[in-house]
C-alpha cells in the first residue's frame, strides 16, 4: 500500500475509535445525569411510586392495617407491663440495698460490741485478780496479829 492508503486506513481506525468513545462518554454522561436527577428527586422527596409490588386488593389492605393495628396494642400492653415490673424490681432493689446497708451498720455495730466484751473481761479477770490479791492480804494481816 502506499502512503495514502495507509494513512487513510488509519484515519478510519482513529475515526473508528474516536465514535467509540464519544458513544462511551455520552453513555456515561446519560448515566450521571439520570443518576444525579434520580438523587435530586429523592432529596426533594419526590418518590416515583410505580408499582414496586404487586397490587394488593382494599379487604387485603384492611386486614393487613387492623393486624398492624393489633400488634401494636399488644405491644403497647406488653411495655406497659414491663414498665411497671421494672418500677416494681426498682422497688425490691432499693429496699435490698437499705438492708444490706443496715446490715453492714449492724455488723460494724457488732464487731464494736466485741471489742468493748472482751475489754470488760480482760476488766473482770483483774478485778478478780485484785480482790484475790486483797484477801490474800487480808488472811495475811489476820495471821500476824494472832
Amino acid at each position: 500500500m502506499d502512503e495514502a492508503g495507509e494513512e487513510a486506513v488509519e484515519d478510519g481506525q482513529d475515526a473508528t475509535n474516536t465514535t467509540t468513545a464519544e458513544k462511551n462518554d455520552r453513555k456515561e454522561s446519560v448515566e450521571t445525569t439520570e443518576s444525579k436527577l434520580r438523587s435530586e428527586s429523592f432529596r426533594r422527596g419526590e418518590m416515583n411510586t410505580g408499582p414496586l409490588s404487586p397490587s394488593i386488593e382494599g379487604d387485603a389492605v384492611q386486614d393487613i392495617y387492623r393486624k398492624q393495628v393489633a400488634r401494636i396494642e399488644q405491644l403497647e400492653k406488653d411495655n406497659k407491663r414491663l414498665d411497671k415490673e421494672l418500677e416494681e424490681r426498682q422497688k425490691a432493689l432499693s429496699r435490698s440495698e437499705k438492708v444490706v446497708e443496715e446490715l453492714q451498720d449492724k455488723q460494724g455495730d457488732i464487731a464494736t460490741l466485741k471489742e468493748k466484751a472482751a475489754k470488760a473481761d480482760e476488766i473482770a479477770e483483774e478485778f478478780d485478780k485484785l480482790v484475790r490479791y486483797l484477801n490474800y492480804k487480808e488472811d495475811g494481816a489476820l495471821l500476824t496479829r494472832c
